[in-house]
């Protein structure tokens, strides 16, 4: 037990407390938000932010056992309300140095925004740096809008990319409005646009709750007499109030933080959300009113906090590489530390020296840099300049790339109809089901009939296994069909439940006269429709085959074991969906979609050339369809449905694993072989085989899936002779 680190309370305090000054009764500290005062705190806050990353690193709940060390335990959640108040000062001074400075908005991008962009420049690239030393893939260009939170260079500076735009914004706003008022509500409107978008792209909650500070800040620098005077005369009332709704509202925070993350599906998902994200913008509210009442009586101020003022900027960009250097992991799980520091106080020293001559080390340099650029105004505008000019190019060859691609995308479709035409009348059988029609590639004759179930990926089953259908029928009575939304078939209203894949799949079996038993073969997601359907019209079928299929526990347990909530993970499948829907429709429209067309177009590899246009043509019309994208949002309401299926104990059952997928993916899949086997109630007649392959050997192994499916046939053969 490192006893040690409870060291560090104490020394925070004597960091804190070291020469403040308590006012007496009615007196005030006239100095509470002066430029010194602030500074004074916001060093102290990075200091606890720091440490906030360390506590996340050694003692969250997140943690793995064997690398949790406890002691920083009070500092795990509390790391909004210290960003809080960086936002609180920022909205307040931004306005009093423009109220009392003339022309300060000329002179705001310079002398406010160079030096932070400059911070954020070089810290960024040596965060870089970093990343390809141990092996991460580098994302060198930050990009907003990505679900689950901006993908960033280094993950501890979201809040300067944050702050930046609101900054912006200031300039824009106070610059542009012909009053504060419209100003001020401009800065509204951009907050609620922000929180919003974060909200939509599921950004983690510090990315949002705090940043209403901003505005109040502003508004504060306003009126700040009069609050301040208002906060003397109702001091004790409003700093005992401000204590108990800070509790209050960080306590409720937690609680429906841990609501959210739990595995109930009985309450309100988007209400728990906002009253998190509420209870956390009024806990943060609450800690900057306490932080102000206190400094009323308290005026705080050494030589140190002096000093962390003036570098907190690369101190907070900084300390967050060597938390990562010197954590139990390096940013994830699967990449170790440069060194762990297993002693909490150890790493808490190292860190702070290093972040510390680091983060003066960039200070002196941004000092320099700033400087140069301000004195040599016309490089940055030259620079600047370039920069707008291969924008502008970029942007002319971008429209005339897509106006060319639309057109041969058109050319080509009306080009090719009668060719998709010929190829649907020589070679498909459509069925009637549900009201809509159905399509099916039937071939081949003899004893066995096998009924294929493509996967709800493949945007074509009926061309894609189209070798291998030829293959198997050789010697059966082959039949693959094209779920709806997919290959030749039409779209469907119903909702993609396993229930109604089911019967859909029934009505097209009994459509196209196939005669009972029948061999049921499936291939990846579609092994849930296959269970189901072995369970409901199992005296139809002779034996199931599946091909490296999915089982419904896999999901489920997977999402325990990386602690994903069913809630949360629905929500970001639905958005993933609309974002492929939106992005498909978009290179459909442009004619980009030939070019995306190249990715998979090895998949017909073996087709005649006419056939092979044929397949492309349906590929820019049927990927993505909505019916596919449809199947992705009922992924888990169907998984959960299957988690506990078994097979019946009279069920011939033959599953052909991937060599892949059983032995060489991360630790959620290795228990592949045992996810299978958990839903075989004999194991006489019910097996798994391992074949040295991906998933996707029926479109590229044909000829060992027809091998190895002949001999099982045999096998069921053999054993029906027997009995």
């Amino acid at each position: 037990m490192d006893y040690l680190v409870y060291g560090t309370y104490p020394v925070l305090a004597i960091i804190l407390l070291m020469n403040a000054q308590l006012k007496k009764k009615k007196e005030w500290n006239a100095e509470v938000l002066d430029l010194s005062q602030t500074k004074a705190v916001q060093g102290f806050c990075t200091i606890c932010i720091m440490l906030h990353h360390i506590a996340q690193k050694t003692c969250a709940s997140w943690v793995p056992a064997e690398f949790l060390k406890h002691g920083l335990e009070p500092f795990v959640n509390i790391g909004y309300l210290l960003v809080s108040v960086f936002f609180f000062y920022s909205g307040y001074g931004l306005y009093k140095s423009k109220v009392r400075k003339t022309d300060y908005l000329q002179g705001f991008l310079g002398n406010r925004m160079l030096r932070i962009v400059l911070a954020l420049l070089t810290t960024s690239l040596i965060f870089i740096c970093a990343l390809v030393w141990n092996g991460v893939r580098i994302v060198p260009i930050p990009f907003p809008f990505t679900l689950g939170g901006a993908v960033l260079p280094n993950k501890y500076s979201w809040y300067i990319y944050t702050i930046i735009l609101f900054y912006l914004v200031f300039y824009l706003a106070f610059g542009r409005c012909k009053s504060e008022r419209n100003a001020m509500i401009w800065i509204l409107i951009t907050t609620i646009i922000y929180i919003a978008h974060c909200d939509w792209w599921m950004f983690g909650d510090w990315w949002y709750n705090t940043v209403i500070l901003f505005g109040i800040g502003i508004l504060f620098g306003k009126y700040d007499s009069q609050i301040l005077s208002f906060m003397k005369k109702r001091y004790i009332p409003l700093l005992l109030g401000s204590l108990l709704l800070l509790a209050l509202f960080f306590l409720g925070g937690i609680h429906t933080q841990g609501v959210l993350g739990s595995w109930r599906e009985d309450y309100n998902y988007t209400f728990m959300r906002w009253a998190h994200i509420f209870s956390q913008m009024f806990a943060s509210i609450c800690f900057v009113m306490v932080i102000l009442l206190l400094q009323l009586k308290v005026r705080i101020g050494n030589r140190f906090l002096n000093f962390m003022g003036t570098i907190t900027l690369e101190f907070y960009l900084m300390h967050g590489l060597f938390v990562e250097l010197f954590g139990y992991c390096f940013l994830e799980e699967q990449y170790r530390p440069v060194y762990y520091i297993e002693n909490v106080t150890g790493m808490i020293c190292a860190v702070f020296v290093l972040s510390l001559l680091s983060a003066l080390i960039l200070h002196l340099i941004h000092d320099i840099s700033t400087r140069f650029l301000l004195k040599h105004k016309r490089f940055p505008l030259m620079v600047l300049q370039d920069v707008k000019r291969l924008c502008v190019f970029f942007l002319i060859v971008f429209v005339i790339l897509t106006i060319y691609h639309a057109v041969v995308h058109v050319d080509k479709t009306q080009e090719h109809e009668v060719l998709v035409e010929r190829y649907k009348k020589d070679n498909i059988t459509f069925v009637e089901v549900d009201g809509k029609q159905m399509a099916a590639y039937d071939i081949g004759e003899g004893a066995h009939t096998i009924v294929y179930f493509g996967s709800p990926s493949d945007f074509c089953p009926t061309m894609n296994v189209k070798q291998l259908a030829k293959l198997l029928g050789e010697s059966h009575r082959f039949i693959v069909f094209d779920h709806f939304g997919t290959g030749f078939s039409e779209d469907t209203d119903q909702p993609r439940t396993v229930e109604q894949h089911v019967e859909e799949m029934h009505e097209a079996i009994e459509a196209i006269g196939v005669t009972t038993p029948y061999i049921l073969m499936a291939h990846e997601g579609s092994g849930l429709y296959q269970q189901a359907y072995a369970a409901k019209y199992q005296d139809e079928i002779e034996a199931v085959v599946s091909m490296d299929t999915n089982v419904g526990s896999l999901l489920v347990s997977r999402m325990k074991d990386n602690g994903s909530m069913p809630l949360i993970y629905n929500r970001m499948v639905k958005k993933q969906a609309l974002l492929s829907s939106v992005g498909q429709q978009f290179l459909m429209k442009t004619g980009y979609v030939r070019l995306q067309w190249k990715i998979y177009e090895m998949m017909g590899w073996y087709l005649e050339d006419d056939e092979k246009i044929v397949l492309e043509e349906v590929f820019v019309k049927r990927f993505n369809s909505a019916n596919t994208l449809e199947e992705r949002i009922y992924e888990y309401e169907n998984c959960k449905k299957m988690q506990d299926f078994r097979y019946n104990e009279n069920m011939n059952v033959q599953v052909f694993l991937s060599y892949a997928r059983t032995y060489n993916l991360s630790k959620e899949e290795q228990d592949w072989k045992k996810l299978h086997q958990d839903t075989f109630t004999n194991p006489d007649i019910q097996q798994y085989n391992v074949l040295v392959s991906d998933g996707s050997i029926v479109y590229h192994g044909p000829y060992l899936v027809r091998k190895r499916v002949n001999q099982y046939i045999d096998e069921v053969e053999k054993r029906s002779c027997k009995e």
